[in-house]
């Protein structure tokens, strides 16, 4: 797939995409260099997001494998990636003019991770009735990796159109099923909560950060990934805020400002 041009229209292809296979890569996105900042930025302000220092707000989501926030302030009030043209409009294609952030910080691997259990990260509305498989996307995770992910550092196992299925835990199994793209440092994945994927295991040497952003329709909330008065979800510092176009501000209408 080319890589996009700064402030290109998301094709329609993209988002058909999305909703056969429940996700998408962009391979090439931010500056790299923008890409190199934010990974130093976070080895020296956020130590324990890389493995280096002792966890303290955190959530275990497989073996040697985390999330935990970081705040949206300087230097990771990063307006460039969050407002990007080619997301938002990604984004406004799949949830709805009014989507907002829910969620952001760090997902990281370290070193011995082992192959998480494949998994949904949420997001049905009706699982008693069984029509979400019908819906439109509530929610979608937003990943921008800070280095490669490939079959070394790894990546994300996705079981294509499984945000259609719901049957029994059993039912993508098979890895011989599953696809598992090669996102480099700086590109874009994101995947429909409903889409049933499995984070790889990290084979090398190297902890394996990637910040994420949970985006939703308006309606919706993750009550399931976060422990209520443990685990913040959206952290922000009113000068970042306050500097972002009134557009992208109100996209971050859930956060806590935390100055």
């Amino acid at each position: 797939m080319p890589s996009p041009e700064e402030g290109a229209t998301l094709p329609d292809p993209h988002l058909a995409s999305f909703r056969r296979d429940g996700f998408i890569v962009v391979p090439a996105l931010f500056p790299a260099e923008r890409i190199a900042q934010l990974l130093a930025h976070l080895k020296r302000d956020y130590p324990a997001s890389v493995g280096a220092a002792d966890l303290g707000d955190h959530l275990k989501v497989g073996s040697r494998r985390f999330i935990t926030p970081i705040r949206f302030a300087a230097p990771f009030d990063c307006g460039d990636i969050a407002g990007h043209p080619l997301l938002t409009g990604l984004l406004d294609g799949i949830l709805g003019a009014n989507w907002v952030f829910e969620a952001f910080g760090v997902i990281c691997s370290t070193p011995g991770a082992k192959a998480q259990h494949i998994h949904r990260d949420g997001g049905l509305l009706f699982p008693e009735v069984g029509i979400d498989k019908v819906l439109p996307a509530t929610a979608v995770t937003v990943m921008i990796p800070l280095v490669d992910l490939d079959e070394i550092s790894g990546g994300t196992m996705f079981w294509p159109g499984t945000q259609r299925l719901f049957q029994t835990d059993a039912e993508a199994s098979d890895p011989a099923e599953g696809v598992a793209p090669v996102v480099p440092a700086g590109g874009l994945a994101l995947w429909d909560f409903r889409v049933r994927h499995s984070g790889l295991p990290n084979r090398g040497d190297a902890a394996r950060p990637l910040l994420y952003f949970t985006a939703c329709r308006p309606f919706w909330i993750d009550h399931l990934n976060f422990v209520p008065g443990r685990n913040a979800k959206l952290l922000a510092s009113r000068e970042a805020l306050d500097a972002l176009d009134e557009g992208l501000r109100a996209r971050f209408v859930r956060a806590e400002v935390a100055d």
